[in-house]
């Protein structure tokens, strides 16, 4: 996260006053969400502005993301993830090292877009559950060459993740538990699922990945 960024959240063209930027979690890239005080308005154009502030100079634009919000409370939960495969790969080669974990997953998307939240933990305790987020699927974790994440490097033999499924109005959906099974030689292997009402965390960040709490339906 660069310093220098500024942000504002703007609702029908006007300044949102205590929006907060706040990071919600680490890793290569970090996860950071604007967050408005209050539960976003019905039917209202807001606007994200973002700054590059240098301190000798105007700030100048970046980037810039609008939505418009609806009139109906988006509370259904992503649908069940029907299928999820591990896969950890060490690469070497001329470049250097390369470490991946890439979880490929069916099921669990939303048609206004999903956000991937994985739980990391070695086998046999949970005292350092590490969290990524990701909006691509399938959902990489990598160490080495242009990126760095601590987490790709630890022993797939005993590490563990937990996915959950959350929407753009920060509805989370059931998690399913996977392993990094390295007994088949790099044949992909199947999810097990379990209850996963376990983890705090996921309560915590229920409606902070994604600001339209409210969104267009249809």
């Amino acid at each position: 996260h660069d310093e220098r960024l500024v942000f504002e959240l703007l609702a029908d063209g006007e300044p949102v006053v205590d929006a907060s930027w706040e990071r919600i979690a680490e890793g290569d890239p970090e996860v950071w969400q604007l967050t408005a005080p209050t539960e976003l308005a019905p039917d209202t154009a807001y606007t994200v502005l973002s700054a590059v502030d240098e301190g000798e100079v105007e700030p100048y634009m970046v980037a810039e993301l609008a939505f418009v919000t609806g009139t109906d409370r988006d509370t259904a939960p992503p649908a069940d993830i029907t299928e999820a495969t591990t896969d950890a790969d060490h690469t070497l080669d001329e470049w250097g090292d390369l470490h991946e974990l890439t979880i490929d997953l069916v099921g669990g998307a939303d048609d206004q877009g999903t956000a991937w939240m994985l739980e990391f933990w070695e086998d046999g305790t949970l005292a350092e559950v590490e969290t990524r987020i990701r909006l691509s699927n399938p959902a990489t974790v990598q160490h080495g060459w242009c990126t760095f994440d601590p987490v790709a490097e630890r022993d797939p033999s005993t590490l563990q993740v937990r996915i959950w499924p959350i929407d753009a109005a920060g509805n989370v959906g059931d998690p399913v538990d996977r392993h990094f099974d390295t007994s088949k030689d790099g044949e992909e292997s199947r999810c097990s699922f379990v209850p996963g009402s376990t983890f705090s965390l996921a309560s915590a960040l229920l409606g902070l990945v994604g600001l339209a709490r409210r969104r267009r339906q249809g």
